[in-house]
Formats: structure tokens, C-alpha cells, sequence
């Protein structure tokens, strides 16, 4: 094959002198081109990361205001907590005898919180009203120190300015929800406590009686008397031992219950080991006599009981045998046909007497019968009702005698069983109307429950930050060489950026909240009007942190400060009806379902700014918003030349207003877009309220002094385009 010469390539396939020096001088140029592109991109890059601070910058503002709104409303909600906290404390303090005048100062404590929460819910509903309208005017400023501070960078020395515009301009009325139906029912949760305490102090009477009476009744049954008592008599004359007839140690150990049992076994084993003490015919009628005696003890104890209930009433009916004749003359011992008659019409006290023995038996007779002249008294064994009497008299009237002690038993036992009475009455009378007061309670925690503070500060869907380098860039002679042209040069540009707000770990909100709270410890001392208010119960501040805390917890954090405080009375342990008011309160507040609030912290991200412009219902910057849909549609959009032909026609004016500051509001600058049909002049106004001191007035005097300089001078319009 002949290969022949070519301009650029030899014979044998290499590159001739004319080739190498094109290649060389391709590469070159290639080199220098390539040089001067990422020269080009990487200044004109500079001005987007400004535009991206700028937007977060005016962004950050209105997440630092979010932060201060959440943190009021915290405080404001928690007061409203803590002032329902102390009413359902004083409840339950309520239901401590002797503990009245505690419960009406909790009340009266309550009702300060109240008063408290509305004075700070008003004063921070002006701050805030007051900041929000200042907010417009903060986002300007921060974008606009924080573009300018951009100014340098290692590309090239710029000339920054800029602006933010936060979506939507305005913020809603600052209105914290109503809590009336909660401190309001403080008046009706005080009355209820009233009646609670009145009836607390009747119970505390009637409890009182029942103590005494049960120490009295322990003292005869278990040892009153350290050789005489119940327990003592019924293991000496009736050989009960055992389970039979146990002793309790202490008067809290003891019951009613357990003298009615040993009694009733005590009788059982008597009659079961009756039987004469020796051969004598007065021997051989007591023992018949007490035979009666006990076998009639023995069927009343099968009739009466005794129960003693978990709240310490007792229910009984213990038998009372006679102790005497009259006594005698009212039981069935009197009536019944109990001992021996003989046909002659005489009354015998024993089957062994011998004139009974002697006779013909007739059946039985009565001590009535014989007291009415039915019957006639025996003459060999004389017995009649002071026979049978003195058998009933013996052992009851003297201390060796079980039922000497037996009788002072049932004696306590029927005062304690009045008292007791009267104890239960009055706890249910109580346990109503602390009822009532927790019902109340409950309404009102639940008028809380979702009632929470939405702020919607201006921004709240976004900032877009514009911002313009006035300066022109000459490209670097580094760049630049007899191959490569060396007046490339940068014009003005501008940058659009948009941030958005997010949240944030939750933790940050309540180590906020715990700060605020720290400081708030601090100056609420037992100087002030709520201090002081306290007295014993220090703890009462501590239960507010939990109930601050419950904004994010919920049931648990009011639940634990409740929990907390009420720990803090010892006697509240030790009170039955106060015992059940705290489990009943604690109950009543889970029941509720209170919810946390999410506390995150919110803060700026960078968002496509289409997405905030989306967001605003005000159409500020809709323009803008369709310019981008328009680029986003074109095919290819990645190519500035399509880029450039998708803008044409749409230039962004931009006019920043003369003319001194005025002390209520002023005009910052004008938005139009010329050769839109129909597009709008949106003036961007800033008002300012009273708190904006002279100095931030001579700020903002000076960002639109900037501004109108970079953006042409002279109050005269400036097109972006």
C-alpha cells in the first residue's frame, strides 16, 4: 500500500512539524479556555453561596422568634397547669382533718397563678404583636449585613448587597387560647372543698371515738389488766388455747372480730367441761344453773356475729348475758322451760335434787312460771330467780370473772360500732363532695387539653433573598495569553435563594424550657407575692417545672409534679380519704389524655425557592414562581442560552423608595415586573413599632441608603435582569 504525505501526518503514520504545532497550540488554547471557564464559574458561583447566607440569615430570624413564641406559650400553659396542679392539691389536702386553713391558702395561691398567667399572657401578646411587626424589617436587615459580609471571597473581591423578602409579609394575631373555664373553676372546686373539710373534721371526731372505743375493747380482751382480761381468763377457766385463743400484741393488730370469737369458744368449751365441783346439792344446782347459763350462751353466739370492713366499721350483734335479776328477768333464761318440775307443781335447780328424785317428774318448768305463783319453789333446794341470778352475777361483777371483761368489751364494741357508723357517713359525704371538686377539676384540665398557641409570624413559609454584585471582574492575566482573548470580563450579577424552617431534636426546646425556669427559680423568692404565698410548702415551685415540663410531656410530667409535691406531706400517706383523693386525682388527670406539644426547635434550611413561593397564598411573588415553571418546562433547561431566551422580556424592578423614615411605617422598596400584562407594583412596607429604637431606625436608613447606591443611585430604578 502507498501511503502518501499529508499536511499533518508523515509517511509512516506520525505527525509532521506543521501537525505538532497546531496540537500545541490546540492544547494551549484548550488549556488557557478551560482555565478561564472555571475562573468564570467559580466567581460567578460566589454570589449564589451570598444569596444562600443572606436567605438563611433572614430566615434564622423568624425561627428565633418561633423559639421565643413556643417558649411564652410554654410558660403561659404551664401556668395555667400549675394553677389547676395546686386546686387539685388542695383537694386532697382538703381531705386531711385539721388541714382546712392549708387548702384554703392553696386555693388562694391557685387563683394568683391565675392571675399571674392572664398579666404575662398580655404582656407577652404585646411583645410579640410588637416583634412580629418588626420582623419584616429584622429579615431585611440580617440578609442584608449578612450578604454584604460575604463581600470577599477567594475568587475575587465583590460588592455585595441584597435584600430578603419573607413569605408571607404579614403575621397573624398573637391570641393565646382561653383558659376562663379552667381558673374558673376554682369557685366551684372551693366550695366542694368546704364541705369536703367540714365533713373531714366530723369524720376526725367520730375516728377519734373509735380509736378510744377499740383501745378500750383491746384492753379487756388482751390485757388491760396484766393478770385479768379476756384472753387471760378464757386460756385459765377455760383451758382455750392455741388458735382458740390468741393474743395480739398491739391494739393495731386487733379487732372485734377476734373478742367475738374467743368468746363464743370460750362458752363452747365451758359448757362442753361443765360439771359439778363436788357432791354438795348447792354444788349440784349451780352447776346446773351454769349449764343453762352456758348452753344459752353458746345458741346467742351462734345467732350474733361481728365483721369489721376494710374502711373499720364494725357490724355485730354480740349476745349480752344477765348480770343480774333484772337482767335475768328480760333474757329467754327467764321465760323458758328450763329446769325440773315434778308433778306436784314444785320448781327444782337440779335433776339430782333429792325432792325432785323423790317425786314424779312433770316435764319443765320456768322462773317465770314461779315468779307469777304458777310454781312453787322447791323446799329441800330452794332454788328461784336469785339462785339462778347469783350464777349469772358471779362471774360479771368481779375481776376474775370472764365476763366482767367480756361485758366491758361489748360496751366499747357498741360505741365503737356508733362511731364507726358516723366515721363512714361522714367519709362518703366527703368522698362526695370531693368527688364534685375533682369532676370539676377534670372539666377544666380538660378545656386545656389541644387548646394550644399557633404563632404565624411574617416568614413563617419562607425568605427569598436577592442578592447583586455590583462590582465587574477582569479576568486574571494568569489566564490570559497571545492565544486566548484577555478582556473577558464579568458584569453585574444577581443570585435568587430561598431557606425555609424545619425542626429540630426536641431536646434543645426542653433544655431551653429548663433554662428559662432556672432563671425563673431565682427571682421568685419568698419576697414576692407567689412566694410568699407558699409558706411551708417550698415544693410548690418545684411542682410548676413539672407542669412547665408537662407542655412536652404531657400526663407524665403533671402526673410527677402532682406526685412530687403531694410525697412532700407525710400525713397524706396516713389519711385513708386523703390517700384515696390523690389516687382519684391522679386517675382523673390520666383519664384527661393530656398530649405534649412537640418543642423542636426550629431551624433554617435552604429550600428551591420555587417551593416557598408556592407556599404564599399572597401571590407576592408569583411572577418569579412562573418564570422558573417556564425555564423548568423548556426542553434542555440545562442550556444558559435557553436560560437567557426564557427570561427575555421578564425584568425584575426593583425600587427603593426616597424620603425620610416615618416613626409608624415606611416603604423599604417597590417589586414590579415590567412586560408582564397585568403584574402588579408590590410595595414592600415595614412597620415599625414604637420599641425600634432611633439607632435601629439609622439602620435600616442606612441598608436603603446601600441598597439605592448599588442598585443605581438617585432613588432611580434599577432593573435586574
Amino acid at each position: 500500500m502507498i501511503i502518501r504525505r499529508q499536511c499533518f501526518v508523515d509517511r509512516d503514520g506520525g505527525f509532521t512539524s506543521i501537525g505538532v504545532v497546531v496540537a500545541m497550540t490546540l492544547v494551549i488554547t484548550l488549556l488557557f479556555t478551560s482555565s478561564q471557564i472555571y475562573w468564570v464559574n467559580s466567581t460567578s458561583a460566589d454570589i449564589q453561596f451570598a444569596a444562600d447566607a443572606g436567605a438563611l440569615a433572614a430566615e434564622n430570624v423568624v425561627g428565633e422568634y418561633l423559639i421565643v413564641a413556643r417558649v411564652a406559650d410554654a410558660v403561659v400553659l404551664s401556668m395555667s397547669l400549675f394553677g389547676l396542679a395546686v386546686f387539685g392539691v388542695a383537694i386532697v389536702v382538703s381531705c386531711i382533718p385539721s388541714f382546712q386553713e392549708v387548702g384554703l391558702k392553696l386555693m388562694d395561691l391557685g387563683h394568683k397563678v391565675f392571675d399571674a398567667r392572664d398579666t404575662c399572657a398580655k404582656q407577652a401578646q404585646l411583645a410579640l404583636d410588637g416583634l412580629q411587626k418588626a420582623l419584616p424589617f429584622l429579615c431585611v436587615v440580617n440578609a442584608a449585613t449578612t450578604i454584604s459580609a460575604n463581600s470577599f471571597s477567594p475568587s475575587a473581591t465583590a460588592s455585595y448587597h441584597g435584600l430578603a423578602i419573607p413569605l408571607p409579609l404579614s403575621g397573624a394575631k398573637t391570641v393565646f387560647p382561653d383558659d376562663s373555664e379552667a381558673s374558673g373553676s376554682g369557685t366551684e372546686i372551693e366550695e366542694d372543698n368546704k364541705r369536703t373539710a367540714e365533713q373531714t373534721e366530723a369524720a376526725k371526731e367520730a375516728r377519734a371515738q373509735m380509736d378510744a372505743s377499740k383501745l378500750e375493747g383491746y384492753r379487756a380482751d388482751c390485757g388491760g389488766n396484766p393478770n385479768y382480761c379476756m384472753y387471760e381468763r378464757a386460756g385459765h377457766l377455760g383451758l382455750l388455747s392455741g388458735i382458740e385463743n390468741p393474743y395480739f400484741a398491739s391494739v393495731e393488730l386487733w379487732r372485734f372480730d377476734y373478742a367475738f370469737q374467743r368468746a363464743k369458744a370460750y362458752y363452747h368449751q365451758r359448757l362442753t367441761r361443765e360439771s359439778p365441783l363436788d357432791s354438795s346439792l348447792d354444788e349440784q344446782v349451780r352447776s346446773y344453773a351454769r349449764t343453762q347459763l352456758y348452753a344459752y350462751a353458746v345458741e346467742q353466739f351462734e345467732l350474733g356475729y361481728a365483721h369489721t370492713d376494710e374502711n373499720g366499721v364494725l357490724d355485730a350483734s354480740f349476745p349480752e348475758l344477765p348480770r343480774n335479776n333484772s337482767e335475768l328477768r328480760q333474757s329467754e333464761l327467764y321465760s323458758r322451760n328450763l329446769f325440773p318440775l315434778s308433778s306436784d307443781g314444785v320448781l327444782h335447780g337440779s335433776p339430782s335434787c333429792p325432792a325432785y328424785q323423790a317425786s314424779v317428774a312433770a316435764g319443765t318448768g320456768s322462773l317465770e312460771d314461779l315468779e307469777q305463783g304458777q310454781l312453787t319453789t322447791c323446799a329441800q333446794c330452794g332454788f328461784d330467780v336469785s339462785s339462778m341470778g347469783q350464777v349469772a352475777n358471779a362471774s360479771s361483777v368481779i375481776e376474775n370473772g370472764f365476763e366482767f371483761h367480756y361485758r366491758k368489751m361489748v360496751d366499747a364494741a357498741k360505741r365503737y360500732e356508733q362511731a364507726s357508723r358516723e366515721y363512714d357517713q361522714q367519709i362518703r359525704e366527703a368522698k362526695k363532695s370531693a368527688s364534685s371538686a375533682l369532676d370539676s377539676f377534670g372539666q377544666a384540665l380538660q378545656s386545656l387539653d389541644g387548646k394550644r398557641f399557633d404563632p404565624k409570624p411574617p416568614g413563617r413559609n419562607g425568605c427569598i433573598a436577592i442578592a447583586l454584585d455590583t462590582s465587574s471582574h477582569q479576568i486574571p492575566a494568569l489566564f490570559s495569553n497571545s492565544l486566548v482573548a484577555s478582556d473577558t470580563t464579568l458584569t453585574p450579577r444577581v443570585a435568587v435563594s430561598a431557606a425555609a424552617l424545619t425542626e429540630d431534636d426536641a431536646s434543645e426546646g426542653k433544655n431551653l424550657l429548663a433554662a428559662f425556669l432556672d432563671r425563673a427559680t431565682g427571682k421568685l423568692d419568698s419576697g414576692t407575692a407567689l412566694g410568699g404565698a407558699l409558706g411551708a410548702f417550698d415544693s410548690v415551685l418545684s411542682m410548676w417545672g413539672d407542669t412547665l415540663l408537662a407542655y412536652t410531656e404531657g400526663i407524665d410530667g403533671l402526673t410527677r409534679g402532682v406526685g412530687d409535691f403531694l410525697r412532700n406531706i407525710p400525713v397524706v400517706r396516713g389519711t385513708p380519704l386523703a390517700a384515696w383523693a390523690e389516687g382519684a386525682l391522679k386517675e382523673t388527670i390520666e383519664s384527661v389524655g393530656l398530649q405534649g406539644v412537640d418543642l423542636s426547635t426550629p431551624k433554617p434550611v435552604l429550600v428551591n425557592s420555587a417551593h416557598v413561593i408556592d407556599a404564599d397564598d399572597s401571590g407576592l411573588l408569583s411572577p418569579l414562581g412562573l418564570a422558573k415553571q417556564m425555564y423548568a418546562d423548556l426542553p434542555g433547561s440545562g442550556s444558559g442560552s435557553l436560560l437567557r431566551s426564557a427570561f427575555d422580556g421578564i425584568l425584575l424592578e426593583v425600587e427603593l423608595q426616597g424620603g425620610e423614615l416615618l416613626d409608624s411605617e415606611m416603604t423599604l422598596y417597590t417589586i414590579r415586573f415590567a412586560d408582564i400584562p397585568g403584574s402588579p407594583e408590590i410595595p414592600i412596607k415595614v412597620s415599625l413599632p414604637p420599641q425600634i429604637s432611633a439607632r435601629g431606625k439609622g439602620l435600616l436608613a442606612n441598608v436603603t441608603s446601600s441598597l439605592r447606591t448599588a442598585l443605581g443611585g438617585g432613588g432611580e430604578n434599577a432593573i435586574w435582569e
